[in-house]
């Protein structure tokens, strides 16, 4: 006999939770050994549920529920305001870790890269304009446009 595990939140009533109704109802119960393993003891087809099924519960949910629903924000003010110090910064600091870890793995060096260069002729354009000119007349010259032989668009090109 082949072993099945489903698993749900709980058995609110849903579409989600009809359909795993309906299939469970369809399965061969002689040839499949079915567990349904919920986080919740509740919801309205609690009572639908094939006799066949073994349901088994996860208890400790309830103490981590928070934590998997809440958002981070909240949660940790929360905890901070009820004096759960430890569990407060620890929820804080692996929130931090998380943002930092995804902050990273999405950069786009290319991106950083192109940006840094445009800088960089930039700044080389202003460097260049102050040595060819006087201060007083760096003004006078920015208005006029680039004083270089090369027009402006050709420094901002890879």
């Amino acid at each position: 006999m082949k072993k099945i595990l489903f698993m749900c939140i709980n058995m609110n009533i849903g579409g989600t939770e009809k359909a795993l109704l309906t299939m469970l109802n369809e399965i061969d119960d002689s040839k499949y050994d079915i567990t349904l393993l919920m986080l919740e003891e509740y919801g309205g087809f609690l009572n639908e549920i094939p006799s066949f099924v073994k349901v088994k519960y996860v208890d400790e949910y309830k103490s981590i529920k928070p934590f998997v629903n809440e958002p981070p924000k909240i949660l940790i003010k929360r905890l901070i305001r009820n004096k759960e110090y430890l569990t407060g910064l620890t929820t804080l600091s692996s929130y931090s870790i998380s943002k930092i870890t995804n902050m990273v793995k999405n950069v786009n060096v290319d991106s950083i890269k192109s940006h840094i260069n445009t800088a960089q002729k930039a700044i080389d354009f202003v460097s260049d304009l102050t040595k060819k000119n006087s201060t007083s007349n760096i003004a006078e010259n920015l208005t006029k446009g680039p004083v270089s032989p090369r027009p402006l668009n050709k420094f901002f090109e890879d």
